[in-house]
């Protein structure tokens, strides 16, 4: 048997190109993406040092695709003793 792995982003998530329209992701779907678990972003997002945007509509947590796109661009290193941009 082959051993084959689904893409962590569901299709209804992902961004609409064509019109241009943002995708708001839960944060189980945010953590899905980053392969991260829920708690951890819940901390990031609490002590605030990640830097990753989130909203609020409500009482409910939502995340920008595009943010995270930009946030995980913006975490890109070339060595381990690279320090993250101000």
């Amino acid at each position: 048997m082959q051993n084959t792995t689904k893409l962590t982003t569901p299709t209804h998530i992902l961004t609409d190109t064509t019109s241009g329209a943002d995708a708001f992701l839960s944060e189980d779907e945010a953590a899905r993406v980053l392969n991260i678990s829920v708690r951890t972003l819940q901390r990031w997002r609490q002590d605030g040092r990640s830097g990753l945007p989130f909203r609020r509509f409500g009482g409910l947590v939502r995340y920008s695709m595009r943010d995270i796109e930009a946030w995980a661009t913006a975490q890109s290193r070339m060595s381990t003793s690279e320090r993250a941009s101000a």
